[in-house]
């Protein structure tokens, strides 16, 4: 082989080693590529899922402030009701003909709201809201349950006295349930 001549190999080993160097790049670009659309993926799987976790808990959120303000109506009809009949009873000095009709129609909404209660609201609730209906109901049970002649003044305007808010307790739990504080 003369002084200036290359061999033959050589051009040919540096094709190989260009070929094999681009296949190499290729490969490894497409591994890293690989990995990177990975992460993205887990980062869009993250953020859609915890987008659809607020969409529950909103939804949830809902319905607990429907059912909730529901059973707020119904307390508050019963309430209401429960001191109609004593405001009757301390006018006429006897109870209504159709007391008894009156209260068990709104104690029973009362206890249907209830029942949503029961479903979605925290267990805090669902105990309050049953110690607050057991209670306007115990107060209309003493008004039925009065011969008419037992009925008291003093009775009467003691029982309107603590119906005054049946839901005192009850509310500051909803909105901390709810996350309005």
């Amino acid at each position: 082989m003369p002084s200036g001549q290359v061999s033959v190999w050589v051009p040919i080993v540096v094709a190989v080693l260009g070929i094999v160097g681009v296949i190499a790049g290729q490969l490894i670009n497409g591994r890293r590529e690989d990995r990177r659309w990975t992460r993205e993926k887990e980062r869009d799987d993250l953020r859609w899922q915890r987008e659809r976790d607020l969409q529950v808990k909103l939804h949830w959120r809902e319905e607990r402030l429907g059912r909730y303000a529901e059973f707020v109506d119904a307390i508050s009809k019963l309430a209401l009701k429960v001191q109609i009949v004593i405001s009757w009873a301390m006018r006429e000095g006897r109870k209504a003909s159709d007391s008894e009709t009156i209260l068990s129609h709104a104690h029973g909404e009362a206890n249907a709201a209830l029942g949503a209660l029961r479903i979605i609201g925290s267990p805090a609730v669902q105990q309050e809201a049953a110690k607050a209906i057991d209670k306007l109901w115990n107060h209309a049970e003493k008004i039925l349950n009065a011969p008419d002649d037992a009925l008291s003044h003093v009775e009467l305007k003691s029982l309107s006295r603590s119906l005054d808010n049946p839901v005192k307790d009850l509310l500051p739990m909803m909105q901390a349930d709810l996350g309005v504080d």
